[in-house]
């Protein structure tokens, strides 16, 4: 039987500095971090906040660090693990090749695993793929899903090819003025505050770039509504206006393959709303999550 191996007993609680350096606002519950033992390798979580269990699965790159804002902003309302993939820690698993059924297995795994009795789950972007490949085939895993930056499939055109190119082949970076243009976009265009552009790339160069790479290629072409078709998990689908990676009409396409699923914008909302919505998201999704028998 696997188990839970080790337990850091040593909590960190964001400082002052951090806030005024990445501008949003987090929360004063200490973090616990875990290391939980799987078939094939050994995740690291990070826990916050109390009430019912929520894991988080975050996006392509970055790790959950990238959503500090945003797991702090959910710690307000459920208790709050965070699920790293496979490659973004460890050395011997960094660069090993991985489809995305496979990761999605990796986390059923880790939610049985950890002992937690149908908690909710988010995922963001590659996250929220994962997400719901693994609602489709456990079920009962889970009470219910809430996704963003998701659709039946990326947006085809010139962002992503030179995007997944550009990874696959030349070193970047942080100073690159083509990748910080990027990363504004993500963000949502205009007026998103530099610190925030700094903190998210900053963040996202802490993966290992083949990596970024050989999971964008593993979504690039992916029919996610052909995948997860009759999906029976109560699901919300949260959309930025402002995503272009992932188009409202897409995401639409994707929710009417949904047997159990809606729809709510993000005003203002890129790609990465996780970072500059974190209040709004976690809103909509202790809104929606109330709805079920574990939330008081």
């Amino acid at each position: 039987m696997r188990h839970l191996i080790t337990e850091d007993t040593h909590n960190m609680r964001p400082s002052k500095d951090w806030l005024r350096r990445n501008w949003q606002p987090t929360t004063n519950e200490p973090v616990t971090y875990r290391t939980h033992r799987l078939d094939s390798y050994s995740v690291r979580s990070m826990e916050m906040g109390e009430g019912p269990p929520l894991i988080f699965v975050p996006g392509l790159a970055g790790g959950s660090q990238l959503h500090l804002p945003l797991l702090s902003q959910l710690a307000h309302y459920f208790r709050v693990i965070s699920f790293e993939f496979r490659g973004e820690d460890l050395v011997f698993t960094r660069r090993n090749t991985t489809d995305l059924h496979t990761m999605a297995e990796d986390l059923s795994e880790f939610i049985q695993v950890g002992g937690w009795e149908r908690p909710y789950l988010l995922g963001t972007s590659y996250g929220g793929i994962l997400s719901l490949l693994m609602a489709k085939k456990h079920p009962g895993l889970i009470q219910s899903l809430v996704v963003q930056g998701v659709g039946d499939r990326f947006q085809p055109g010139i962002l992503r090819y030179l995007t997944g190119q550009i990874l696959a082949r030349f070193p970047l970076m942080e100073a690159n003025p083509f990748i910080r243009q990027v990363f504004t976009m993500l963000l949502g265009g205009a007026n998103v505050p530099e610190r925030l552009i700094d903190f998210a790339m900053r963040q996202s160069w802490t993966t290992d770039q083949a990596v970024m790479a050989q999971r964008f290629r593993s979504v690039a072409r992916l029919a996610l509504a052909a995948e997860v078709q009759g999906m029976s998990v109560p699901t919300l689908v949260l959309t930025g206006n402002r995503d272009i990676i992932v188009t409202k009409a897409s995401s639409e396409h994707l929710a009417r393959n949904l047997s159990d699923c809606r729809m709510l914008p993000i005003s203002g909302g890129g790609h990465l709303a996780g970072i500059t919505h974190p209040a709004e998201i976690a809103s909509h999704t202790w809104e929606f999550c109330r709805e079920f028998a574990m939330v008081g």
